[in-house]
């Protein structure tokens, strides 16, 4: 069973999504309600922090979603992307679709370790 977790840190605007385990297309329909609620906080010039270290596989019927998810933080103004991915070969695509939904110069960073993240967001 997948897992999507969106936690806003309004008073510093930072917006934090996590994807752990086995994520299915039938599960992204929710993720983006919860992604929705917590941006209701967050304000445009945001930064984002990606944890996709607890993730096993994502079917690649999530593109789609995937997508939807890109272009509604585009829409919400994000500033910076920071991702964290132990291992490179679960991007998933990630690198590349965010050359067609995010602006040119949007700063996206990807680092090995939530810490490495977390310095990044500074």
């Amino acid at each position: 069973m997948g897992n999507f977790e969106a936690v806003a840190e309004v008073g510093k605007n930072i917006l934090r999504l996590s994807f752990a385990g086995e994520i299915k297309a039938s599960d992204m329909p929710g993720y983006g309600e919860t992604l929705k609620q917590a941006l209701n906080g967050i304000t445009p010039g945001f930064k984002l922090l990606v944890d996709l270290t607890p993730l096993i596989s994502m079917e690649f019927a999530c593109a789609q979603s995937i997508r939807e998810i890109m272009d509604l933080l585009n829409a919400r103004g994000v500033k910076l992307i920071v991702r964290v991915l132990p291992d490179r070969t679960k991007d998933i695509g990630f690198t590349i679709m965010s050359l067609f939904h995010y602006p040119r110069g949007l700063k996206i960073i990807t680092v090995d370790t939530i810490e490495e993240g977390e310095r990044a967001l500074r």
